[in-house]
Order: structure tokens, then sequence, then C-alpha cells
């Protein structure tokens, strides 16, 4: 990998049209959210996982296999990243909460 590579980031968003339930499990299931926030062919990996305010995840997204071309940001064929959760929302009018997360760049991680 090239110096030129380690300063490249992707920004993404979502419009997810579920119920606050699942959207919740959505973003505090580690297993959950590999599966549905891997774009495309890609796979995920959570790494650690912290669902407080405050704590967060280590995750990696890795390109198919069949890809001749390497575009990985981390490695070859893979994309690793943090994010923490920064605040939360309600979950209807019940004590839980929805996490908000912030994508923290490799160069920040701590």
């Amino acid at each position: 990998m090239t110096d030129a590579n380690s300063a490249a980031s992707t920004r993404t968003s979502r419009v997810i049209k579920a119920p606050r339930e699942a959207l919740y499990r959505a973003f505090t299931d580690p297993a959950a959210l590999a599966v549905w926030l891997s774009p495309g062919e890609m796979t995920g990996k959570v790494h650690e996982f912290d669902a407080r305010v405050g704590g967060g995840y280590r995750m990696s997204l890795f390109y198919p296999s069949s890809e001749q071309v390497y575009r990985g940001k981390t490695l070859e064929r893979e994309d690793r990243f943090t994010a923490r959760f920064v605040s939360s929302l309600p979950q209807q009018e019940s004590s839980k909460r929805y996490p908000l997360t912030r994508w923290i760049p490799p160069s920040q991680e701590r």
C-alpha cells in the first residue's frame, strides 16, 4: 500500500425504512451490523464492540476475492475503520436509545 491510500476516505448515508426497534437492534448487534453495513458484495467483520455512548466499534469491510483491482484503503482488499457512539436518540418513549455514530479516520484512532 502507498501512503496516498492512507488518507483515503468514504462517506455514505442511508435512509432505512424499518420499525424503531429493528433499527435499534441493527446498530447494537455486532453480527447484524457486519451484515447490513457491508455494501454490495463486500463482507464485514466486527473486531471490537461497546454499545455505550462513548463506546463504539472497530470493523473491517472486505472486498470480494474475485476482484482483480486492489482498492482497499487499509490493506489491498480491506477497509478497516473505527466508529464511536457519540450520542443517542430516544427509542420511542422508553429509556432505550438509538446510537448515533461518528467515523474515526485511522490516523485519529487510539
